[in-house]
């Protein structure tokens, strides 16, 4: 039986943690919205929906937040909320 496609998902980082040189994010959707682990996470510069400032992979998800690690400096992921979530 084939999968469906998914479509990419629009979200916002909701919380942001630091230890030492790597940035965890959480993100502002999960499974309800069909977000899994090994997802693409993009970091999209300023208000842009376009824009790349980096990318990462989720690594842990719940009902409606997941959980990504970026190597970025926490100054620019605070600077940049906008992320779009794409399927493997």
């Amino acid at each position: 039986m084939r999968r469906p496609v998914l479509d990419p998902v629009a979200s916002r980082i909701i919380h942001i943690d630091e230890a030492g040189d790597e940035v965890t994010i959480m993100i502002a959707a999960g499974s309800n919205q069909h977000v899994d682990e090994g997802w693409t996470v993009t970091i999209l510069a300023g208000g842009s929906d376009r824009s790349l400032l980096g990318t990462a992979t989720i690594t842990h998800v719940e009902r409606t937040k997941a959980t990504a690690r970026v190597h970025l400096r926490r100054e620019l992921v605070e600077a940049n909320q906008n992320l779009r979530l794409t399927p493997p």
